[in-house]
């Protein structure tokens, strides 16, 4: 089939970029053919149309769909969310200058883990792409933030991984091609792994997954004789996926990697454990509804994206180290009770840009002048900064580099307000200079063309003019057709007039013309050299900076925190205690209506006499936020975070497991009870001696009986296994509250609750006894039941308790007998409302034996 030109060229460029959306500007718009025209129409829900794309009749509805170029990143953003690869093509010479078809090539390769458009970036969120290699029962991984340099790896075993996986949330997932089997088994066999397939992108060929050629790749990148100095060197599966990671970038076209300045190891022993479980159940960084707030959205005070990124990272990677806690809780002391301090930094952080991102763009030669005269405000922020922190004693070690040689260089070099035409400064260079006299006194220059000429030729009306096709013109009235002079060339007749050009004019439209297109050549020449010699010469500087900033505004975002919602310094040592004195939840106290008070509770666990407790009482009373605030705020002290008591002393706690609420998997298969059963199979394989165990209504997912029983053994399990991890157990099984007698270290509590006649009150007090009642028909008419209900409801209960009762094996009673004996206890209602009916005195006969008749029919319903 013969294709016209246009299609040809882009046809020939998606086989080159195989299952990408390949976006081919022709003139103002960004265009797509055939089957991903179609593709890109569903993806971005914009019109599908047609197009001919040769001369016979088969080839004139040639699908095609397409954006004005103007939206660009607007739609960039709905790709890369649904997972898609895109190759922009731009064209690579001016059309109003080339002979036929004009060049074209791909000029951007955007895959969701390398992205560096701030439309589609989150600014407080990293966008990470990732690198798994396989091995016996490890796996190396590796993480790149391509638009901020951050580059880290470490490996382990699976379900650490998947933990890290979990934490970081890549957006793109590499891997061998070789293991490409493997890594998809894992997945759909739930064996290992749980990746979001669309994530999952490129398998890469077997050759680059190999030790050798990752180390030489790694030390040709950052100039090194080996990668001792990262800490890999005993990381073999680690260092392969790292030299992954940096061959995607060269196969994808990503050859400006200078911002990427250095690889970090990640220590598996530095951080507590959150497994996916428990970040999704503490709400720390996305909360479970549409309208609920989480950890973060309370805590985030920051002010900087790099401060905003670096406190997500904190979160959900909480340290075990005493003294590194201890470091950061000295920074917040120090900004805590100092209101002016706290003022003069934020007025810093605030012209602060993002940094990191910034100097990635320069790297890659995407950065704008503007973004440099952003850069140029915040070094001389970063000065302030510095004489700001400087008196803090703990900020001692925070060095920061202000760069001053290259805020004059900017200073002196980009326009204040550049535009896309002019935007190098006068002085920088003296023929860019003498370009831009020659543009700029060309209006004085035609002005005194145009009155040479009329005055020559003695035509008063005559004017100049320009348009893209002929140039500059002279328009001579139809009056004066007859004093146009030899030499001059009619280019256009209009109905008014006629329109011609000279030799004269012809010069200066040369002149003006090779003005601009110097100018732009000076302009870019200029422009390249200063985004090399930034790269080359204040990168690492400008990174270790925005790293320092981003701790500054963590500890900053601690400290107004702190002061805004009453929290306190937690006392962190190596015990295995936790205590806590009139603690709170973080989230729901700063819920709260106006109106309303949270209660605050004590809570004490330790190894020997209160490893355990079992929480019993209503729903609605307040259990859910007792477990969840006590783990958050161990979480927040080991994040270095000031927390929501009165006090607290707390050990280290390695590990937080929490297992609540109610999820399902159907389209895998799951039940809720499933996957109740799988998380709390998590839990069990993996406790410690220093971890925290939140478990909430365990069981509940099936008959009673195989509830409580399976209920029991795990509390027995957790505190008889050797390692006495400390737990908060929450059930609405009362008969669980008599293994206090046989579990010494296993405390019953309750949340008290003020029980009237018509209605209960939770006064979410914490107290030390078993709860009797749940309450649930009270909970039911709060939340709205019809009253016939309510009414049945406690007629039941009764029915139900009283019969309970009077089994004399204390063993719960056949809810079928019991149900038959409701239904006998109806009947007789039924027979005595009957007879009541009945007048004796005046009824007939006939009447008696008619109302025996109905009575025999009742007798039937029973």
């Amino acid at each position: 089939m013969e294709y016209t030109p246009l299609i040809k060229q882009y046809f020939s460029i998606v086989d080159k970029y195989p299952g990408a959306i390949v976006l081919m500007r022709v003139g103002d718009f960004y265009e797509t053919y055939g089957p991903i025209a179609v593709e890109t129409s569903k993806a971005l829900g914009i019109t599908l149309t047609k197009r001919s794309i040769g001369t016979s009749e088969e080839m004139a509805n040639m699908p095609l769909s397409g954006f004005p170029y103007h939206a660009l990143d607007n739609y960039l953003s709905k790709f890369v969310q649904q997972g898609y690869k895109v190759a922009i093509c731009d064209q690579l010479e001016d059309p109003a200058k080339a002979k036929g078809l004009v060049k074209r090539g791909v000029t951007e390769y955007i895959t969701p883990g390398l992205v560096t458009t701030d439309a589609v970036l989150q600014k407080k969120s990293n966008n990470y792409l990732s690198a798994l290699f396989l091995s016996g029962n490890s796996i190396g991984v590796a993480f790149l933030d391509f638009s901020t340099g951050e580059f880290s790896a470490t490996q382990g075993t699976p379900v650490y991984i998947q933990k890290l996986l979990d934490n970081f949330e890549p957006n793109e997932i590499i891997f061998s091609k070789e293991q490409e089997k493997d890594i998809f088994a894992l997945i759909d066999t739930k064996k290992l792994l749980v990746l979001d397939k669309k994530k999952v992108s490129a398998a890469l060929p077997d050759w680059v997954f190999k030790d050798k050629y990752a180390t030489d790749i790694l030390t040709t990148h950052f100039g090194s004789v080996n990668i001792k100095g990262f800490g890999l060197s005993d990381m073999t599966l680690a260092t392969i996926a790292c030299g992954a990671i940096l061959q995607y970038l060269k196969n994808t076209g990503h050859d400006h990697i200078q911002h990427i300045t250095s690889l970090k190891r990640l220590d598996s022993d530095r951080f507590m454990w959150l497994d996916k479980f428990t970040i999704n159940n503490l709400e720390i960084v996305n909360p479970q509804h549409a309208n609920g707030s989480s950890l973060i959205d309370i805590i985030d005070e920051t002010v900087t994206p790099m401060g905003g990124r670096l406190l997500r990272k904190w979160l959900l990677l909480p340290l075990k180290d005493i003294e590194e806690i201890r470091d950061r809780q000295d920074n917040v002391k120090a900004l805590y009770n100092d209101k002016k301090l706290q003022e003069a930094i934020r007025e810093a952080l605030k012209d602060i840009i993002d940094i990191e991102r910034v100097v990635a763009k320069i790297s890659i030669k995407k950065a704008v002048p503007k973004d440099f005269i952003a850069l140029k405000n915040s070094l001389r922020a970063i000065k302030d900064l510095e004489k700001v922190i400087a008196p803090i004693e703990t900020l001692r070690d925070i060095r920061l580099y202000p760069c001053q040689e290259l805020r004059e260089e900017l200073e002196a070099t980009i326009a204040e307000d550049p535009t896309q035409s002019d935007y190098i400064k006068r002085g920088v260079s003296k023929e860019l200079d003498e370009y831009k006299t020659i543009k700029e006194d060309s209006n004085t220059q035609l002005k005194i063309m145009l009155h040479e000429e009329s005055r020559r030729t003695m035509i008063n009306s005559l004017k100049i003019g320009y348009n893209k096709i002929y140039g500059y013109y002279f328009e001579v009235p139809n009056a004066h057709r007859g004093k146009v002079p030899e030499g001059w060339v009619r280019k256009q007749t209009l109905t008014t007039g006629e329109r011609y050009i000279n030799d004269t004019l012809k010069v200066f439209e040369d002149k003006i013309i090779n003005a601009g297109n110097k100018i732009i050549e000076l302009e870019n020449d200029i422009y390249n050299t200063l985004l090399e010699r930034t790269t080359e010469n204040y990168a690492k500087y400008l990174l270790h900076d925005a790293a320092m900033i981003a701790q500054i505004d963590c500890f900053m975002s601690f400290a107004t925190t702190a002061k805004k919602n009453k929290y306190v310094c937690p006392n962190i040592n190596n015990s295995f205690d936790i205590d806590i004195t009139a603690g709170r939840h973080p989230v729901i106290e700063r819920c709260l209506q106006d109106n309303e008070y949270f209660v605050p509770n004590d809570i004490h666990l330790d190894k020997e006499k209160q490893q355990i407790i079992l929480l019993t009482g209503p729903n609605m009373a307040g259990k859910s936020a007792l477990l969840r605030q006590v783990a958050l705020i161990s979480l927040l002290a080991q994040v270095g975070s000031f927390v929501p008591a009165k006090k607290a002393t707390m050990g280290v706690v390695d590990k937080i497991f929490t297992r609540v609420g109610a999820t399902d998997n159907i389209s895998t298969g799951e039940s809720t009870f499933m996957m109740e059963m799988s998380e709390a199979a998590n839990i069990m394989h993996n406790i410690s001696d220093r971890s925290l165990i939140i478990m909430d209504e365990i069981g509940r997912g099936t008959s009673t009986y195989d509830g409580i029983s399976i209920a029991w053994a795990i509390l027995e399990y957790l505190h008889n296994c050797p390692c006495c991890p400390k737990t908060l157990f929450a059930t609405h099984y009362h008969e669980l509250s008599d293994l206090e007698k046989t579990l010494p270290r296993m405390n019953n509590y309750s949340m008290s609750v003020l029980d009237n006649t018509d209605k209960i009150i939770f006064l979410r007090k914490l107290e030390k006894k078993k709860c009797e009642h749940s309450f649930g028909i009270n909970v039911a008419k709060l939340a709205g039941l019809p009253q016939q209900i309510i009414t049945r409801a406690g007629e039941i209960l009764k029915n139900l308790e009283r019969i309970a009762k009077r089994n004399k094996n204390g063993k719960q009673a056949d809810l079928f007998e019991m149900g038959k004996e409701d239904n006998y206890k109806q009947y007789f209602n039924r027979i005595k409302q009957f007879l009541e009916a009945i007048d004796v005195n005046t009824i007939t006969p006939v009447e008696a034996l008619v109302r025996l008749q109905e009575m025999k029919k009742i007798a039937k319903t029973v």
